[in-house]
C-alpha cells in the first residue's frame, strides 16, 4: 500500500523534527568539545569545524521551519498543490537545503581522507571525481526543480533522474571515501602491531569510522531507494538525511575526544620487555665462599715550611686505610 503524499508530509514533518532535536544535543556538545574541552586540554580550536558545526546546525533549522511553515500554509488554505509545487520558493530552499548538507558532508570527508593520506591528492581523485559529479547533479536538481511545472512534485519523471543519480553519487562518495580511509588506517595498524600490545587506538579509530560511515550510508540508501520507487515516503527519508549527516559529522568529533582520549576504553602500551633490577642482580653467576676485601692504603706527604730557617721539614706517616 502506497504511503499518500498528505500523510507522508505530515510524518515528514515529525520525523524530521526528532532528528532536529538529537541533531542539537549533538551540536551543543561538539560545540563544549571544540570551544571548552580542546582548550582546556592545551589542544588548538579548530574554527574549521566550529563553522562546519554551525552551518550544519543552521541548515537544519531552516529545513524543519521551512517544512513547518509548509504544513501551516497547506492546511490554513487547503492548497495541499504547496506539497508538489517544486517551482514554490519552500521546496526551493529545501532542495538547496538538502543538496548543500549532503554537500558539506561529502567534502569533509574527502578532507579526513586527505589528511589520512598526508595531505597527497592523488589518494583522493575518486572522491573528487564523485563529488563533482554530485555537485553537477545537484545543480540541475535546483534549477529543474525552479522551471517544473508537475503535480508528482520530486517524483516527476525528470526530477526523480536527477535526485536518484544525486543520491547514488552521495553514497558513492561515502562508500569509496570511508574505504579508502579504513584501508589506510588498518596497513598502519597492521604494520604498528608488533610493536603494540592491547586495544590499539588505531583499531578505535577503524571503528568509530566504519560505525559513522555505515550510519549515514544506511540512511541514504534507504533514501535512494524510496526515491527509484518513486515513493511518497522519499520526503520522509530525505529530510531525514539533512539531520543525519550533521549528527553523523558532530558523533565523531565527541567520540573521539570522550573515547579515545580515555584510557579506560582504550589502552596501548609499548611492547617492551621491563627489567627489574633484582633480577639483574640475581642473573648474575652464584659465588660460594669467602671472598677477601682489597686493602688500599694511600700516604700522604706534608711538607712544611719553617720561618727559624731554611730547613724544611717533612712530614709522613698520615696513612688512609680504605
Amino acid at each position: 500500500m502506497a504511503l499518500p503524499l498528505v500523510q507522508a508530509r505530515i510524518f515528514t514533518l515529525l520525523f524530521s523534527a526528532i532528528f532536529l532535536g538529537a541533531h542539537l544535543i549533538t551540536l551543543l556538545i561538539c560545540l563544549w568539545t571544540l570551544l571548552v574541552r580542546h582548550p582546556a586540554a592545551g589542544l588548538n580550536v579548530r574554527w574549521s569545524f566550529v563553522a562546519i558545526t554551525l552551518i550544519m546546525g543552521a541548515i537544519g533549522i531552516l529545513n524543519v521551519s521551512v517544512d513547518a511553515f509548509t504544513n501551516v500554509e497547506v492546511w490554513t488554505t487547503g492548497d495541499i498543490s504547496l506539497f508538489t509545487k517544486e517551482s514554490a520558493w519552500m521546496q526551493l530552499v529545501k532542495n538547496v537545503d538538502i543538496s548543500i548538507q549532503l554537500f558539506i558532508g561529502d567534502a569533509v570527508l574527502s578532507y579526513r581522507c586527505w589528511v589520512v593520506y598526508d595531505r597527497r591528492w592523488f589518494f583522493i581523485v575518486p572522491s573528487m571525481i564523485l563529488l563533482a559529479g554530485y555537485t553537477v547533479a545537484a545543480v540541475f536538481l535546483v534549477t529543474a526543480s525552479a522551471r517544473a511545472d508537475t503535480s508528482s512534485g520530486i517524483n516527476s519523471t525528470q526530477l526523480q533522474r536527477i535526485t536518484s543519480s544525486q543520491i547514488a553519487l552521495t553514497v558513492a562518495v561515502n562508500t569509496v571515501t570511508a574505504s579508502l580511509i579504513v584501508f589506510r588506517i588498518w596497513r598502519v595498524n597492521r604494520t604498528v602491531r608488533m610493536y603494540t600490545r592491547g586495544q590499539s587506538k588505531l583499531q578505535y579509530t577503524m571503528r568509530v569510522i566504519v560505525e559513522s560511515g555505515l550510519m549515514y550510508t544506511a540512511t541514504a540508501i534507504i533514501t535512494l531507494g524510496t526515491a527509484v520507487s518513486r515513493s511518497a515516503a522519499v520526503y520522509i527519508t530525505s529530510d531525514c538525511l539533512v539531520q543525519i549527516t550533521a549528527i553523523t559529522f558532530n558523533l565523531i568529533i565527541i567520540r573521539f575526544d570522550y573515547n579515545l582520549a580515555s584510557r579506560s576504553q582504550v589502552h596501548t602500551e609499548l611492547n617492551t620487555r621491563a627489567i627489574a633490577l633484582n633480577s639483574l642482580a640475581s642473573s648474575r653467576p652464584a659465588f660460594h665462599g669467602t671472598r677477601e676485601i682489597a686493602r688500599v692504603e694511600i700516604e700522604v706527604t706534608q711538607d712544611t715550611e719553617v720561618d727559624s730557617g731554611s730547613s724544611k721539614e717533612e712530614v709522613k706517616g698520615h696513612s688512609l686505610t680504605v
